[in-house]
Formats: C-alpha cells, sequence, structure tokens
C-alpha cells in the first residue's frame, strides 16, 4: 500500500466519521425536541361554540319538525363517510343558558334542548331550517364539558297516534314517523363525551 493511498484511505475515514457525527448529534438534537414536545403540557383549546334553542317537545317530538332529524342523521353519514368527529350535538337544559342568556331562556318553554356546534354556517342553517327556535353564541370560554352538560334527561314524551297525522287524518306517508329516542345518539352525555 503506497503512502498516497493511505492518505486517502485516512482522509475518507475522517470524511465519514464526521458524517456519523453530524448525523449523531442531529438524533440528539431530534431526540431533545420530541422530548420537549412530549412533556409539555397542553393547554385546552378554545373551541367557539354555536347553538340553536327550543322547546324539546317542538325539537326532539313535534310531528311537524320531523326534518331536523332527518338532517342530523345526515350530517352524521356524512361524518362518518369523511372519517371526522362529529362537530354536533344535542343538549337537553344546557347548563349555560340561564347563566350566560337570562333573558334569552325566559323565552323559552322548559325543558329545553340546544343543538350545539362549532360550525356557525351549519347553525345558521339550522336556525333558519327550524325556524321557531333561537340561536345563541355561548361563551367562549366553555371548554367542551360545560358545553356539553346536561342539565336534565330528555324527557319522556307521550307516545304519537302514528296512525294519523295531526289534523286527524290517516298517516298517508310511505315511512313511519320517528320513534321517540332517536336524539339518544346525539347527546354529548351519550356519546361519553360529558
Amino acid at each position: 500500500m503506497s503512502i498516497e493511498s493511505a492518505v486517502a484511505a485516512q482522509k475518507r475515514k475522517k470524511k465519514s466519521d464526521a458524517a456519523r457525527c453530524r448525523l449523531f448529534s442531529f438524533f440528539l438534537i431530534s431526540l431533545f425536541f420530541l422530548i420537549l414536545l412530549l412533556s409539555t403540557p397542553k393547554t385546552p383549546k378554545q373551541v367557539k361554540w354555536y347553538a340553536v334553542v327550543a322547546n324539546a317537545q317542538f325539537m326532539l317530538h313535534d310531528v311537524q319538525n320531523e326534518a331536523f332529524p332527518e338532517q342530523l342523521r345526515e350530517r352524521r353519514r356524512l361524518f362518518g363517510d369523511k372519517g371526522k368527529e362529529l362537530d354536533f350535538f344535542l343538549v337537553c337544559e344546557p347548563g349555560w343558558l340561564d347563566a350566560s342568556f337570562p333573558s334569552e331562556a325566559k323565552k323559552v318553554r322548559r325543558p329545553a334542548v340546544a343543538l350545539i356546534s362549532t360550525d356557525a354556517t351549519w347553525i345558521t342553517f339550522m336556525k333558519l331550517r327550524l325556524d321557531r327556535v333561537l340561536r345563541l353564541d355561548p361563551p367562549t370560554e366553555l371548554t367542551p364539558e360545560e358545553a356539553l352538560k346536561c342539565g336534565a334527561p330528555v324527557p319522556d314524551f307521550e307516545p304519537l297516534d302514528r296512525s294519523l297525522s295531526q289534523e286527524g287524518k290517516k298517516w298517508t306517508a310511505p315511512y313511519s314517523p320517528y320513534k321517540p329516542g332517536w336524539w339518544n345518539v346525539f347527546l354529548g352525555s351519550e356519546n361519553g363525551l360529558v
């Protein structure tokens, strides 16, 4: 082995050692930032909520309002198809209603139900679709647990006479009206969120 080849081999070894040293340093720095990121306490993300509020009888059990369950089911299906988490829930007797909106709360016959979501556009659409509801913006500082906290369970409703329409005529629609309890899958408390 000549002196030139020995010197060249020595230079290659130094370059290789320097590259390994840089790679090891990069690995240590990355590991440090990963540990720092994982050990930093997470602050709850502020979420802005929007809601429509109405009497529970009207919102959940009125024959004239049977498009409401269909809207919720379709949105739930859409979220499932897209792999998204639900961002809307029903809340019976929301705790924030009387505390944050005392004058508006007096306008709603009790028990009240709120449809609450983080999507302002959809809540505006639901306000227009349902018509006889109040649109409210709960306080920004509400945590998801506070926003979805039910003050009372959904009341038991009298069964509807499904053989007759509201005018007393024979039910002629090609489907039967929704049965009581359809709302349970949309309650935040039923989904383990509260």
